[in-house]
């Protein structure tokens, strides 16, 4: 699943195919080949040429893509936290799954898309074993955050939508940190086998420095299958359902008649102004919010479904590799949805995009101000 993002860039199988052809050289070297010898040096050198991927076009083009998304899902993850963590105006439940959102979106920026690249680049594994380890661990754990935390939106808006009374019960700082902590708990704890199957084999050269591959170790394919399988079912069929069924009546619930009716306080102007008022903007957090849900499933279901198929299709010579040029292709897509959710934010909360605007301005009239100029003001807006 895409807690392989950066180790699938070489299919499961295919590393066990290096390991046997180093195998195959090294014995070759052994009894057939000097490690000396103009041909052998030759034909390994050709071999090592083939692990740089530099100069490779779909290589050169997946470099362009990735780095306009890491600088977005960069900096955009960073000013949701730089904009709702000081605001206390901003410091809603729904606002706190965002905030726990950008930081799983951040996670993903830093740990995996780098890898990604440099997996893209330079096939072999060169970061050591604990790196191995752990990051591929880290993407795992981020992601596994992303999804957790936006069946925990469709959750809060459920609540405070169609049962008002018991989201009141439950809606405050306290009770989202604990919702908060038992997303990472449990993202951290589903992909505790990966702590134990990722390791680093060494390929033995005749006559050159050996390779390194970081890679899964499981006692059989089935294994692998297993924990694929569920994973795709836990982090993705399941939560995609539930996320469904909640937006699918809460969205019957904000857009009909009856509902409107019965936010009228009076039946005067005033009443019917303050009742659609607070319907549209309950509207356009839940439009946001089905969005979030949305992108994130177009963004991964591609990976989800070859990264599948490569698990459960045995690749030889004469398999149809077409699967494994596209699969850096789908990881991007994957990685993308980090850079899309902070311009979503941006484009459908109008009191994100109003509070980002006041602070970009108050900056900027920070570094205009004159050193013996009275100071002034820059009040957070209400």
């Amino acid at each position: 699943m895409e807690v392989r993002a950066t180790f699938h860039t070489i299919p499961p199988s295919q590393p066990t195919n290096m390991s046997g052809s180093g195998h195959q050289l090294e014995n070759s070297g052994q009894q057939f080949l000097d490690p000396s010898d103009n041909l052998t040096q030759l034909v390994i050198a050709k071999f090592r040429s083939t692990l740089f991927l530099h100069t490779d076009p779909a290589t050169i083009v997946l470099i362009s893509l990735y780095l306009p998304i890491f600088l977005v899902a960069f900096l955009g993850n960073l000013l949701v936290l730089v904009v709702i963590l000081p605001n206390r105006h901003m410091r809603s439940i729904t606002n706190c799954f965002i905030v726990n959102l950008a930081i799983a979106d951040l996670l993903v920026t830093v740990v995996c898309v780098p890898m990604a690249i440099g997996q893209s680049v330079y096939r072999p594994w060169i970061y050591g074993q604990f790196m191995c380890k752990i990051t591929g661990y880290m993407q795992g754990v981020s992601v596994a955050a992303s999804v957790f935390t936006i069946m925990m939106l469709s959750v809060d808006r459920y609540l405070a939508i169609r049962h008002p009374m018991t989201f009141r019960t439950y809606s405050n700082g306290r009770h989202a940190l604990r919702l908060v902590v038992g997303v990472w708990l449990l993202s951290f704890a589903i992909m505790l086998p990966l702590i134990v199957v990722l390791r680093v084999d060494t390929i033995a050269l005749p006559g050159a420095d050996p390779l390194h591959f970081c890679k899964e170790a499981w006692r059989t394919p089935l294994s692998r299958q297993l924990y694929d399988s569920f994973l795709f079912i836990f982090m993705f069929i399941m939560p995609g359902c539930f996320v469904t069924i909640s937006y699918s009546r809460l969205g019957c619930q904000l857009w009909s008649v009856s509902q409107q009716a019965q936010l009228y306080n009076r039946d005067t102007k005033v009443g019917k102004q303050q009742a659609n008022h607070i319907m549209a903007s309950r509207r356009q957090v839940a439009r946001m919010l089905v969005f979030i849900a949305v992108l994130f499933a177009i963004c991964w279901m591609p990976y989800h479904i070859l990264s599948l198929y490569l698990d459960f299709v045995e690749l030889g010579p004469n398999t149809d590799l077409m699967a494994v040029k596209v699969l850096p292709f789908t990881i991007w897509l994957g990685h993308s949805n980090s850079a899309l959710n902070p311009i979503l934010y941006c484009f459908m909360n109008n009191s994100f995009r109003r509070y980002t605007t006041r602070m970009l301005h108050c900056h900027r009239r920070k570094r205009r101000k004159p050193p013996d100029s009275p100071t002034w003001s820059c009040a957070t807006p209400r």
